[in-house]
């Protein structure tokens, strides 16, 4: 557990995606065992990777269940994300799109009700940027060495080289690519 997890308040749901993927509810780990499936966790995963943009159902699709009929892991896309939502809200207390919104060609995330370590990094890594772009380099260099040490640029570097991105992306911008998750 981290002090990432801890610090969060009763009700909420925090994803660490950065350091070893976790899902803390009300400071907690919620138990592997409680997924059901690992196919439900990849989703996450995929949707978290999006910052919040929606992700073509087509795209999960295939990255879920490459090279399979569509048609037919349709249904397995709605189990998954049924699953996904009983994780983040197993007492069913909130609408069950408070946390993962559908249509019928979108899946997203909505990461302002939730609290992701991946958007904090960026957060941090942006306002670094910012100093080193205003002039004050070394001001830049140990803020990025503070986010590296608080949330493991290992992964961080992983996390790039899988999707593509560069540091440079924007956090809530349309994608040009066709990937899923950019």
């Amino acid at each position: 557990m981290t002090a990432f997890a801890i610090e969060q308040p009763v009700g909420s749901v925090a994803i660490r995606a950065l350091g070893g993927f976790r899902v803390f509810r009300d400071g907690v780990a919620v138990p592997v065992r409680e997924w059901q499936s690992r196919k439900a966790r990849d989703l996450l995963k995929l949707l978290i990777a999006r910052l919040g943009r929606p992700a073509p159902r087509e795209c999960l699709l295939e990255a879920l269940w490459p090279d399979q009929d569509p048609y037919r892991t349709r249904a397995r896309l709605s189990v998954a994300l049924s699953t996904v939502r009983a994780v983040l809200d197993p007492e069913r207390r909130l609408d069950p799109e408070h946390y993962v919104t559908a249509t019928r060609d979108t899946v997203a995330l909505d990461t302002g009700k939730l609290v992701l370590d991946l958007e904090a990094f960026l957060g941090e890594a942006e306002r670094a940027l910012a100093s080193l772009r205003n002039g004050s380099g070394q001001n830049a260099v140990s803020q990025l060495k503070v986010a590296e040490a608080k949330y493991g640029a290992t992964s961080w570097r992983r996390i790039c080289t899988r999707t593509g991105r560069s540091g440079r992306a924007s956090r809530r911008g349309p994608s040009t690519s066709p990937s899923c998750v950019h």
